[in-house]
C-alpha cells in the first residue's frame, strides 16, 4: 500500500495539514503547478521557479501563440508554426514543458535565425525595458517612447507570467493588445486595450517584432583570427 499524500497549508497564521486529495477538488491549479515543480526536480523555491516563467494558458504556450499573434497582425500568420515551436522544444530541457523563460525565448529567435525565417532576429534578442515597470500605466508611457511598432511582451501578475503582443500605431491612439491566437476562431486574435490589463504588476521583458524579407541565414560567423588564418593560407597556396 503506497503512502498517502498530505499537503501543509498556511491557514489564519497557523500551519496546519490536509490530505492531497482534500484540495484537488478545491484548487486544482494550485495542486497542479505543485506537481509541475515537483516532477521538474529544480532547486528553486516554487515561487521564484514560476515566477521565472510564462505560464498564464491552458497548455503552457502563450509565447509561442504571441508570436503568431503578432506575425497574424503583419500579415504573415504561418511565418512561425506550431510545428515549428514542437521541434525547437525537443532540444530544451524538459521542464520547458512547464513555462518558458527568457533563456528559452532567446534560444528560440536563435533557432528562427539558423531557419532562415524572415524576421530580424537581432532585434527579438534585445530586451527593449530600461527599467523596472509595475502597472499598465506605466508601461503604456515607456512603450509609446520607442515608437510605433509591433513589440512582444512578457508580463506578470504576482508568481503567474503572461507574454502578450502590443501594438503602437499613431503617437494620440490607444495602444492595443493581443492576448491569445485561436486559429480555431476568425478572426483567430481579438484586441484589448492595453490600460484595461489593470492585473498585470510587472514586467519581465519586452522586445520588437520586425519582418526582414528575403532574409537567408549565412551559418556561423567566422571569427577575426579565423579569417586572418584562412586569408594566409590562400596566400601560401598561391606562392607555392
Amino acid at each position: 500500500m503506497g503512502i498517502r499524500p498530505i499537503a501543509v497549508i498556511l491557514f489564519s497564521g497557523k500551519l496546519s495539514w490536509v490530505w492531497r486529495e482534500e484540495l484537488v477538488d478545491v484548487v486544482p491549479d494550485s495542486v497542479s503547478r505543485i506537481d509541475a515543480w515537483k516532477a521538474s526536480g529544480s532547486k528553486e523555491p516554487i515561487m521564484s521557479y514560476f515566477d521565472n516563467r510564462d505560464t498564464a494558458s491552458d497548455d503552457d504556450c502563450c509565447f509561442i501563440d504571441a508570436i503568431r499573434a503578432a506575425l497574424y497582425h503583419l500579415g504573415c500568420p504561418d511565418l512561425v508554426t506550431v510545428e515549428m515551436w514542437e521541434a525547437f522544444e525537443k532540444t530544451r530541457p524538459s521542464d520547458i514543458q512547464y513555462g518558458v523563460t527568457r533563456e528559452d525565448v532567446t534560444e528560440f529567435f536563435k533557432y528562427l535565425q539558423r531557419q532562415s525565417v524572415p524576421l530580424d532576429c537581432d532585434e527579438l534578442q534585445r530586451n527593449l525595458l530600461d527599467g523596472s515597470y509595475t502597472n499598465a500605466a506605466q508601461l503604456d508611457k515607456f512603450i509609446r517612447r520607442l515608437g510605433s511598432g509591433t513589440y512582444s511582451a512578457s508580463v506578470g501578475e504576482d508568481d503567474l507570467g503572461h507574454c502578450f503582443v502590443v501594438i503602437v500605431e499613431g503617437p494620440n491612439d490607444d495602444i492595443k493588445i493581443l492576448g491569445w491566437y485561436d486559429e480555431k476562431r476568425n478572426p483567430p486574435v481579438a484586441a484589448g486595450l492595453l490600460l484595461n490589463y489593470l492585473w498585470v504588476n510587472r514586467v519581465r521583458w519586452l522586445c520588437r517584432i520586425i519582418l526582414k524579407p528575403g532574409y537567408v541565414c549565412r551559418g556561423k560567423r567566422k571569427s577575426r583570427s579565423q579569417k586572418k588564418r584562412e586569408k594566409h593560407e590562400r596566400l601560401q597556396l598561391q606562392s607555392s
